[in-house]
């Protein structure tokens, strides 16, 4: 019996006595059962995959807070961001690495 049920359906049972009056063995019967979902990566690239994963997410938090801090370097002085490109990068750096080391 393959039917399509909600996603919040797990599991289809039917319970009911089986006509003999015997209370013990009216169990239940699973018809509908979901499966789990299919793994879409190779058990060996799983730790590289995620590893990768947490290198862009510190990149991309580097990226973010460096390019912040660019800005307002250039708002406050003219060529601002060239003289503060040393510190904004170490001040960038810090969550970038406790992101990738999380």
């Amino acid at each position: 019996m393959a039917r399509k049920f909600p996603s919040a359906v797990k599991s289809v049972t039917i319970v009911g006595g089986n006509g003999g009056g015997d209370d013990k063995a009216a169990g239940g019967q699973v018809v509908y059962r979901r499966r789990g979902r299919k793994k879409r990566t190779s058990p060996g690239l799983r730790k590289i995959e995620k590893y990768v994963r947490r290198v862009v997410r510190a990149q991309e938090s580097f990226a973010s807070t460096y390019l912040s801090r660019h800005d307002r370097s250039s708002r406050d002085r003219k060529n601002g961001w060239l003289r503060d490109v040393i510190s904004n990068t170490a001040r960038a750096l810090d969550p970038a690495l406790r992101k990738i080391t999380r």
